[in-house]
């Protein structure tokens, strides 16, 4: 009978327990990993979708169109977080022109979280970008962070332009 109801409290516990490990609403159910755990790696830029400034954006990896033009082509990001609050950033592109040659554009700095809650939802990056397409400010709600998968959003209204990005990574 003590067996019996050790066993049922352990199961109370686990289910009480394990929901609140699990930060944003796509992040995994059952992690042994932080989100710092998870984020700390080199990550690669394959989708982003949504309006900057009003015009449709798309990236698939390669190419990044704006109102359904191609504005660069063979397009990267990489970027990579580490423990020591560090941060670094490289991209390359080129503009979709004949004859046009790739340029490469790299950046470090600090990442931090936007706040000292647990809640960690929000990511401070000041020296990224992604293509000009982002915001100044540097702070991405993070939608979902799994040890292979980071999708960062960025949302944004002023009184003459709405921006509305999601940015997707995947693990190198």
């Amino acid at each position: 009978m003590k067996k019996f109801k050790f066993a049922l409290l352990m199961i109370v516990a686990v289910v009480f327990i394990l929901p609140s490990c699990k930060k944003g609403a796509d992040d995994p159910f059952i992690t042994f990993r932080s989100r710092d755990g998870r984020l700390m790696r080199a990550w690669k830029l394959t989708n982003i979708t949504g309006t900057y400034q009003g015009d449709a954006v798309t990236y698939d990896g390669s190419n990044l169109s704006i109102a359904g033009t191609v504005t660069y082509k063979n397009a990267t990001v990489q970027m990579t977080f580490d423990k020591e609050a560090a941060f670094s950033y490289t991209e390359t592109k080129t503009i979709n022109m004949s004859s046009a040659q790739a340029t490469t554009e790299s950046n470090k700095g600090n990442w931090a979280w936007a706040s000292a809650s647990k809640s960690r939802d929000n990511i401070v990056i000041p020296v990224a970008d992604f293509f000009g397409k982002s915001n100044n400010s540097g702070i991405y709600y993070v939608d979902e962070l799994k040890a292979s998968t980071l999708i960062l959003k960025y949302d944004d209204e002023t009184a003459t332009s709405i921006t509305n990005l999601t940015f997707t990574f995947a693990k190198q």
